[in-house]
């Protein structure tokens, strides 16, 4: 028997705008310069994005491909303290929606002869009909 827990997030562009500016330590990493940004172009067919930031030198296009977008969906997601698990395989697409990270954590229990079994303490959630 295995059990499959599959998370599916999506990040619309206010949150790409806003991961930018809280996780700005990754974003530097990947490339990104200090500005704030004008714009996000969401590009699903080349599976990117692309920020357009007003900086000291004027404009800026950025553009993050899909890896890079992992790292920085993964560290926002940590700063705003939303659970990421740690051993999920994560996947991650651009929309025109937005970015979507997938979380998929796929797990075999023990089999009945090794677990413990004992009865439901009373008023627990009774779901038979």
């Amino acid at each position: 028997m295995t059990i499959r827990d599959v998370r599916s997030i999506e990040i619309d562009r206010a949150g790409l705008t806003d991961a930018i500016g809280r996780c700005r330590k990754v974003a530097t990493s990947l490339g990104v310069p200090e500005g704030s940004v004008r714009s996000v172009t969401l590009r699903a067919a080349a599976n990117e994005v692309e920020f357009t930031l007003s900086t000291e030198a004027g404009t800026t296009p950025v553009v993050l491909p899909a890896a890079a977008l992992g790292a920085l969906a993964v560290a926002y997601l940590i700063a705003v303290r939303v659970p990421v698990p740690k051993q999920a395989t994560k996947s991650i697409s651009v929309t025109e929606q937005g970015v979507t990270i997938v979380f998929e954590f796929v797990m075999n229990p023990p089999s009945a002869a090794f677990t413990r079994t004992s009865p439901l303490p009373p008023n627990a959630m009774d779901w038979r009909a």
